[in-house]
């Protein structure tokens, strides 16, 4: 049977512990094999800084009273994940020249950064995201606010593919949400994530 080629967007090297767990699933996978990993930066603006911060504080206080273990935001270079898997730093625009050689089945979306639109044909069955409430998943969302609806009952978690301008939902989880806990949902969430 032939494997799955998979890459992965990320922002840094340094990523959240559920990250690394979700990577080192597909590494050991029998259907899939890791390709290549490319960094994109964190291109946030001041007032989401400003909200970065503020909600850190509250998720900091929440975790001290709620005391989540493993904790999903820890922090672990992919690296030492992934130690053979090729490293792509280079601008997005310089990237199709060299995906064409990674012949990707799958680009999985983690950055924080939207992707170009040059590189919406790069994988064979596109560009997967995670989305949580309809607000995309990335490697720094669990260290703000995890968003929860109106009526706050439920997390809905769900992996999107882009190719082109077509988005399909290719799987989707709902989990019941903590009213009490930001440290809670967001752990809940992020493993459920990884799993997904």
């Amino acid at each position: 049977m032939k494997k799955l080629r998979i890459g992965v967007i990320l922002s840094d090297v340094d990523v959240p512990v559920w990250v690394a767990r979700m990577l080192e699933r597909i590494r050991d996978a029998s259907y899939a094999k890791m390709i290549v990993l490319a960094f994109i930066g964190d291109n946030s603006n001041t007032q989401e800084a400003l909200a970065h911060r503020l909600s850190e504080l509250h998720l900091q206080l929440d975790k001290a009273v709620f005391r989540p273990d493993p904790d999903p935001l820890e922090l672990r270079d992919v690296r030492t994940v992934l130690p053979n898997i090729p490293l792509l730093h280079a601008e997005p625009s310089k990237w199709n020249f060299l995906l064409k050689f990674a012949d990707l089945d799958i680009f999985i979306n983690l950055s924080q950064d939207r992707i170009p639109e040059s590189l919406l044909q790069a994988a064979r069955y596109g560009i997967w995201s995670l989305r949580g409430n309809d607000k995309r998943i990335t490697t720094s969302t669990g260290r703000g606010r995890l968003e929860l609806p109106k009526d706050g009952s439920v997390i809905d978690c769900a992996v999107e593919a882009q190719r082109g301008e077509s988005v399909q939902v290719v799987g989707r989880s709902v989990m019941a949400a903590n009213r009490y806990s930001i440290t809670h949902n967001q752990k809940s969430f992020l493993w459920r994530a990884a799993s997904l």
